[in-house]
């Protein structure tokens, strides 16, 4: 997927993922069928990949230079740092598994919501020759 982004452009496969993840999260947090539960954890693992190999660049591309190491190493701790807090919660706050859901599912709706704002990729429009949009992305 990252060649792919690089190609036809990241934006649109990041807020695709974002979307779709989304609509996994409202079936996830929504349905009682077991099936379809199972269906949409396996597709929000399969897009989650998409969007953290498309958006893991594109987050980098966004920030100036001298400060990428900082950035890469807060999110990245951050990022790694989901599931643990998942198991410490069932562990020793709650059995209930909705509360943490919907947790995420909020979270969900705002990355959604905030990745709609995103402009494209600089490195993706100065590949296209378009380098006024690129430095307005980059602005």
């Amino acid at each position: 997927m990252p060649r792919l982004s690089e190609i036809y452009g990241r934006a649109k496969f990041f807020k695709f993922s974002m979307a779709l993840n989304m609509l996994m999260y409202s079936i996830l947090m929504f349905s009682r069928s077991y099936e379809l539960n199972l269906f949409s954890i396996f597709i929000v693992g399969f897009f989650t990949s998409m969007r953290t190999g498309v958006g893991w660049p594109y987050l980098l591309e966004l920030v100036p230079k001298a400060s990428r190491p900082f950035h890469a190493t807060f999110f990245g701790m951050i990022g790694a740092s989901w599931g643990l807090q998942g198991a410490l919660f069932f562990v020793f706050v709650s059995n209930n598994a909705y509360i943490f859901m919907g947790f995420g599912y909020i979270l969900q709706i705002v990355a959604l919501i905030c990745s709609l704002a995103l402009p494209e990729s600089p490195v993706y429009l100065l590949s296209k020759g378009k380098i006024y949009e690129g430095e307005q992305a980059l602005a």
